[in-house]
């Protein structure tokens, strides 16, 4: 059946016709409540379970569709995953520093250890003596850039002091009975790449941060300049 724009149903035609009264008022019937838009087919707004007992039902949280009747409305964003860099800033200073030395250890050690590489072996040539060199300043300046990602310049900091703190000190006064000097020319070249090592990433995340500001700024007088010629359009 059609309807004129200010027609009303007949009360035969009611969608509500054949459903319970709900919440209508005492004396309402279902087409009154039908025409004024009231709540339909007899469902209650949904209750907030944390209000107190004796809050009329329906305050503070609303029918959503696709939600039963009496259930509270779900949080429309969830939490969202905890940020890495955030979660770094966020550790104390000291721990930062604790890591980053326990790591400055580790790589310091492990850069003397391998900064020889195979010298001291049979018919060894010059550009095989480079592995060593090569191999340690790979562990020292990968320890580095881990630390600055991951503790900052605190972090960073105390690795470097450490790491160098070792290396010159196994290099120049070895522990007994333990020949870590297998080569004095490797030893020089090492004590010369180990500062380098640990002070690389830091130069290379200096460049990218400043390449990153650049591109920035340089999107940002686009979006300015897109943004004057179309108000000049409109003007």
């Amino acid at each position: 059946m059609t309807f004129g724009a200010h027609t009303q149903p007949p009360a035969g035609d009611s969608p509500a016709r054949n459903l319970p009264a709900g919440n209508l008022p005492a004396g309402a019937s279902h087409l009154e409540n039908w025409q004024s838009g009231g709540p339909q087919a007899g469902n209650p707004p949904a209750r907030n379970p944390n209000l107190p007992a004796g809050v009329p039902v329906g305050a503070g949280v609303p029918v959503e569709p696709g939600f039963p009747a009496g259930s509270a409305v779900p949080a429309a964003n969830p939490a969202l995953p905890e940020d890495p860099y955030a979660r770094s800033k966020s550790q104390p200073v000291w721990l930062r520093a604790l890591m980053g030395a326990i790591l400055g250890a580790f790589a310091g050690i492990l850069g003397v250890v391998t900064h020889g590489g195979m010298a001291g072996l049979p018919g060894l040539t010059l550009n095989m003596m480079w592995v060593g060199p090569i191999i340690a300043f790979a562990v020292l300046a990968t320890g580095a850039w881990y630390t600055l990602d991951t503790c900052k310049n605190v972090g960073w900091l105390s690795y470097y002091v450490v790491a160098e703190a070792l290396t010159f000190a196994f290099m120049w006064r070895a522990p007994a009975n333990d020949v870590v000097l297998v080569n004095a020319t490797l030893a020089n070249i090492w004590l010369v790449l180990a500062p380098i090592a640990g002070v690389a990433p830091l130069v290379v995340y200096a460049v990218r941060r400043r390449r990153n500001l650049r591109r920035e700024q340089r999107e940002l007088y686009r979006q300015q300049e897109n943004s004057g010629a179309n108000m000049a359009k409109q003007g």
